[in-house]
C-alpha cells in the first residue's frame, strides 16, 4: 500500500483494496512510527535479539487431517500449533483438513526432506471437507438446527464454537459440519445444556465482561443462482470489508470482469449493501461461500483476540447518520460488529430516530 500510494495519508484517504483489518483510531500512523524507532534501534546496536528457533519446513502435497498428521509424524497437536500459529481453529476442530500445499513447520529434529516419503495413502485427502452454512431464524435454537441437519449438538456447537449454552442470534452464519458415521442426532429442546467450553484460556486474560457472539453474521449466500450454456451467475450482497479485489482473489477472475457485469466504473468499488451479480467460472457457488465465511470468520477471531466486549449502549440515529460514521466517527467499532447486534440494520439506509445496540469495547 505505501509503495502504491506513496504515503500514510494517501493510504488513509485512496487505499480500497480492503487488505486492511479493523483497527482502533491512529493505529497505522502509530505502527508506521514504530518501525521508522525499530529501524533506528536496529541500527544502533544496542538491542541484543533472540536467536531465531531453528525448524525445518516441508510442503504438504495433499489436504491432511490434522490428528492422523500429528500420530505419523509422532507429536501433539499443541507443539504443531505451536510451530504453525497460522492454521485456524476449524483444522484443530476438526471441521477442516490442512489445506493442500500449506508450508508446515516442524521442529529441526526433523531433517529429513523426504518427511513423507512412504507414508500411508490414507494421510491424505484430495479434497478439503465441504461445509454447508445455516442462517440462523426467528425461532431457531442449536438443538433443532442440528437434528435437522442430522448432526450432534455437540459437533454444531464445536464447529461454530458457541458458548457453553449453545446460544445463538438471529442472522448468523453456522457452520454445519458433515455428518459422520460416529454421530448420532440428539434430540429435545436444549437452550440451556452445557458443554465444556472449547475455547482456550489465555494465561493473564480476563475473561469477557459481556457474552460475545462468536458466529459470523451478515448475509453470505449466493441467490438468484442461474446456470446458461456453461455460465452460472449468481446474486450476493456485498458485506464489510469485502472489494471487488477480494471477491476476484476468491472467483479466480479479474477484477475488471467483475466491473464489466456490474457496469462499475474503474475509479469505484463495492459498498457494504450492495447487490452485484458475479459470474462463477472457476470456482463453484458452494465453494465460493466456504471461502467467504473463512475470510469472515478470520476477521472476527482476530478481532476478538486483540478487543472484548463489555456493554452495550443505545444509540438514537441523527439526521444524516451514516453506518460508517457511527462506527468509525462516533464509536471506532468495526461495521460487521454493528450490524451483529443490529440484524435488521440496513448499511445504506438508516432511519433517523432509531436505537441502535451499540458494543463497548475494550482492548485485551
Amino acid at each position: 500500500a505505501l509503495e502504491q500510494e506513496g504515503s500514510y495519508q494517501n493510504i488513509f484517504r485512496h487505499y480500497k483494496k480492503g487488505h486492511f483489518k479493523f483497527a482502533s483510531r491512529n493505529f497505522y500512523s502509530e505502527f508506521i512510527a514504530a518501525v521508522e524507532v525499530a529501524k533506528q534501534q536496529a541500527g544502533s546496536g544496542t538491542i541484543s535479539l533472540t536467536s531465531p528457533r531453528k525448524v525445518i519446513t516441508t510442503k504438504l502435497p495433499d489436504y491432511a487431517n490434522l490428528n492422523q498428521l500429528c500420530t505419523y509424524l509422532g507429536i501433539s497437536a499443541d507443539t504443531l500449533q505451536e510451530y504453525n500459529p497460522s492454521l485456524r481453529k476449524p483444522v484443530f476442530d476438526g471441521t477442516k483438513y490442512i489445506p493442500r500445499g500449506f508450508v508446515i513447520k516442524l521442529p529441526y529434529r526433523f531433517k529429513s526432506s523426504n518427511l513423507f516419503t512412504g507414508a500411508p495413502a490414507s494421510l491424505f485427502h484430495k479434497r478439503q471437507k465441504r461445509s454447508n452454512f445455516y442462517q440462523v431464524r426467528p425461532g431457531d435454537t442449536a438443538s433443532a438446527i442440528a437434528a435437522a441437519h442430522k448432526i450432534s449438538l455437540k459437533s454444531l456447537i464445536q464447529a461454530n464454537q458457541l458458548n457453553n449454552k449453545a446460544m445463538i442470534r438471529v442472522g448468523q452464519n453456522l457452520r454445519v459440519p458433515e455428518k459422520t458415521s460416529k454421530q448420532r442426532t440428539e434430540t429435545g429442546s436444549t437452550f440451556t445444556i452445557v458443554l465444556q467450553d472449547q475455547k482456550k484460556k489465555v494465561p493473564g486474560r480476563p475473561a469477557p465482561l459481556f457474552e460475545e457472539d462468536a458466529a459470523v453474521s451478515g448475509n453470505l449466500k449466493v441467490t438468484e443462482i442461474v446456470r446458461t450454456h456453461h455460465v452460472v451467475t449468481g446474486i450476493i450482497e456485498v458485506q464489510p470489508d469485502e472489494s471487488i479485489g477480494i471477491l476476484a482473489d476468491w472467483l479466480k477472475l479479474t477484477p475488471q470482469s467483475i466491473r464489466l457485469i456490474n457496469n462499475i466504473d474503474p475509479n469505484n468499488d463495492i459498498t457494504p449493501g450492495q447487490t452485484i451479480t458475479l459470474e462463477f467460472l472457476k470456482v463453484t457457488t458452494a465453494d465460493f461461500e466456504t471461502i467467504r465465511f473463512d475470510y469472515h470468520q478470520k476477521l472476527q477471531e482476530d478481532f476478538f483476540n486483540s478487543y472484548s466486549v463489555v456493554g452495550m449502549t443505545n444509540y438514537q440515529v441523527q439526521k444524516g447518520d451514516t453506518a460508517w460514521d457511527i462506527c468509525y466517527e462516533k464509536f471506532d467499532l468495526p461495521l460487521w460488529l454493528l450490524k451483529k447486534y443490529n440484524d435488521t440494520l440496513k448499511f445504506n439506509h438508516l432511519n433517523p430516530a432509531s436505537n441502535l445496540q451499540v458494543p463497548i469495547l475494550k482492548e485485551i
